[in-house]
């Protein structure tokens, strides 16, 4: 298969006048083109309209494998100085791309616009790029461009004279730490592990970072279970740190947190699904009836997990090698919304979707100042089906606290980390 025999559909949804306003128009690219990552879809906004606009919210994304389409929904303004739309119905098409639908005036209403995180204002790009000359003191090359965004975090490039900036910002959600308070001690304190920050702002969640380079995304089992090895010398040096830690920001997510929250598989229900899962994803009723059944024994793993020697540590809460960077000195370890002190063994949920039996030897050998390896062992088994619940929690708040349709995208993360946790649970299962 080649890019180019995919297809992406833009729905856009163009805010104009102060929201009263909002032009809709359709558009079809060639290829395929990632709705998060709005740099191909603006250029060809450009190329099609003459509009130079930033997106303000992914409103919905879905796609198709068999038919090799994507489809989203992208809601975008003019960006301050950019060009003026002409009020009539727009057209065209540049090389390589379908010919666009006619131009459509709606309502902001009709078009459910209603708030959102701080970068569905327009003027927000604007008030970053301030921060960062008049606060940072950094000299801007150029206007911030948009390199990834959604409905829980947006991310900016600045061209500077000393290299490229990224600004994250993050929504507020429970179980989201400050990112920037976080990943600013971190920086501190292992450096040569994690990406330095030139600045963040509590208030405004914002995080300034130095150029890191590209994430690695996709790598052989070798490159995991070196990355794995890695991760866990960062977590046993973390290991005293932890009071420190815990005041920068990190949440308090120990087993004694984690037994709490299992009483909430006894809410699972698939006859009345969650509002912010599709209930074609969700779970099914013999699922729910094995959710069910398998509370006390998690309760008991929790209990029986407390007698291991392995200490408490630093748990990142997303690690995979989308997450990770190489650095000059190893591997970077980024993106800490989920930043948690916690069991450390809850952080290897890549042996749910890229197991390997060198990589989790790698990870529990740097453990064996702690316990033995039979007993490390022993610990993963029961630590297991944990990951897998500690997961699905995370996916679960976050899906309470989007607007949809995102929320129903997050939610399939919920019913799948569940079906993850029963298969921990069944007998044979080697993760």
């Amino acid at each position: 298969m080649t890019e180019t025999e995919w297809h992406t559909r833009i729905d856009w949804l163009i805010v104009w006048d102060d929201d009263t306003r909002v032009l809709a128009l359709k558009t079809e690219l060639a290829g395929r083109v990632e709705p998060d990552n709005p740099g191909q879809a603006l250029a060809a906004l450009r190329k099609q309209t003459g509009i130079d606009a930033a997106v303000l919210r992914l409103s919905g994304a879905e796609t198709d494998e068999t038919a090799r389409i994507i489809r989203c929904t992208l809601v975008a303004a003019p960006r301050t100085g950019g060009n003026v739309l002409p009020q009539r119905p727009l057209s065209g098409a540049g090389r390589g791309d379908r010919h666009a639908e006619p131009a459509t005036w709606v309502s902001a209403v009709e078009a459910g616009l209603d708030g959102g995180p701080p970068w569905t204002d327009p003027r927000w790009i604007d008030g970053v790029a301030e921060w960062l000359s008049a606060d940072l003191g950094l000299d801007l090359d150029d206007r911030l461009e948009q390199e990834r965004l959604w409905d829980l975090s947006a991310v900016l490039r600045a061209a500077t004279p000393r290299g490229d900036v990224y600004v994250k910002s993050s929504v507020a959600t429970p179980l989201f730490a400050d990112e920037g308070a976080v990943t600013a001690v971190l920086d501190k304190l292992f450096p040569a592990q994690v990406p330095a920050v030139l600045g963040h702002h509590g208030d405004r969640r914002l995080l300034a970072l130095a150029d890191f380079g590209p994430a690695i995304r996709h790598a052989s089992d070798e490159v995991n279970a070196e990355m794995l090895s890695s991760y866990a010398a960062l977590q046993v040096e973390s290991v005293e740190r932890v009071p420190e830690l815990r005041s920068a920001g990190c949440l308090d997510r120990r087993l004694p947190w984690l037994s709490g929250q299992i009483t909430w598989l006894g809410e699972v229900d698939h006859a009345a699904p969650p509002t912010w899962c599709d209930p074609a994803t969700w779970v099914t009723a013999e699922e729910a009836a094995q959710l069910r059944e398998s509370m006390p024994g998690l309760m008991a793993a929790c209990a029986e997990l407390t007698g291991f020697a392995v200490p408490y540590s630093l748990v990142h809460g997303d690690l995979h090698l989308g997450n990770v960077a190489r650095g000059p000195l190893g591997y970077l370890f980024f993106d800490w919304t989920d930043a948690a002190i916690a069991h450390p063994f809850l952080d290897l949920s890549s042996q749910f979707f890229q197991p390997g039996g060198s990589a989790l030897d790698g990870y529990l050998a740097r453990w064996a100042d702690f316990d033995s390896p039979e007993r490390l062992r022993a610990a993963w088994k029961l630590a297991a089906p944990l990951c897998a619940l500690n997961q699905a929690i995370s996916y679960a708040s976050l899906a309470a606290h989007l607007p949809p349709p995102v929320e129903k995208m997050v939610g399939g993360g919920t019913a799948m980390w569940l079906r993850r946790l029963l298969r921990a649970q069944a007998p044979g299962w080697v993760g």
